[in-house]
């Protein structure tokens, strides 16, 4: 038996090194990195690199969701030339630990501090952190939200002038605490497009009113759903591809 031992355990190592290379050739494109906001929360998120210099699109995902939401829509927009930051925001996915301490998202209750009211740190970190790569254009930021991500796109807006645009997929005008109404108002003129079902249709017509925005920012899909479920639905592509339309005229 010990003739054979040796050559098994080549084999063994051969097959090990094989697997373990694969996700090397896939963090080519993308790649799973970690950054920490100025409050201590260490965020994770999935970067799809381009090797040219490209325009950088932050997606934030629905209350309760993770960064994998967008599998479906981050890949078509690597394809069209963009650089693709999708994160898990603080108290979601990967993104629970600050300052040592375990954080987990949850309903704002009265008297009790709201991470959502924080949130928009984490985009002000990735935005830091991305400076990292020359290939990205930092300086004009986009920006795509699901539902509560609206509130946090927004919000971000308001602290950060490199935002310079933001596409907002079920926006509401309180998330979680979130005052969206006065948030729009600073975001304003800056540009923004809105997607919603008719149900969520008034949300959109409060948000544009408040900003001061031309109703045609506001894109309705009778039967679309809520935030990233619009990729579940039949009307998917012309959503995805509504965007992607979008992001490319503001890039430029």
């Amino acid at each position: 038996m010990r003739r054979y031992y040796l050559p098994l355990v080549f084999i063994a190592a051969i097959c090990i090194a094989s697997c373990a290379r694969q996700p090397e050739e896939q963090t080519d494109q993308v790649r799973t990195v970690t950054f920490n906001t100025k409050d201590g929360v260490k965020v994770f998120g999935d970067y799809y690199h381009q090797t040219k210099p490209a325009p950088l699109v932050i997606l934030l995902h629905m209350y309760g969701r993770n960064r994998s939401t967008w599998d479906y829509f981050a890949p078509l927009l690597y394809k069209q030339g963009f650089a693709v930051l999708a994160l898990d925001m603080r108290g979601h996915g990967e993104s629970v630990e600050q300052n040592g301490k375990r954080i987990r998202f949850s309903y704002p209750k009265k008297g009790e501090p709201n991470i959502f009211l924080d949130t928009w740190r984490d985009v002000e970190a990735a935005l830091e952190f991305m400076k990292q790569y020359p290939t990205c254009k930092t300086d004009a930021l986009l920006i795509v939200g699901a539902s509560i991500g609206c509130s946090v796109a927004l919000h971000a807006g308001t602290k950060l002038p490199q935002i310079k645009g933001a596409v907002l997929m079920s926006p509401g005008v309180n998330y979680m605490g979130v005052n969206s109404i006065e948030h729009i108002k600073e975001f304003a003129p800056r540009p923004l497009l809105m997607f919603s079902d008719e149900k969520e249709a008034p949300a959109c017509d409060a948000l544009i009113k408040a900003g001061g925005y031309d109703a045609s920012i506001h894109r309705t899909f009778p039967e679309a759903g809520h935030g990233t479920l619009m990729f579940e639905s039949p009307e998917n592509e012309k959503i995805a591809q509504a965007i992607i339309d979008w992001l490319k005229t503001h890039s430029e």
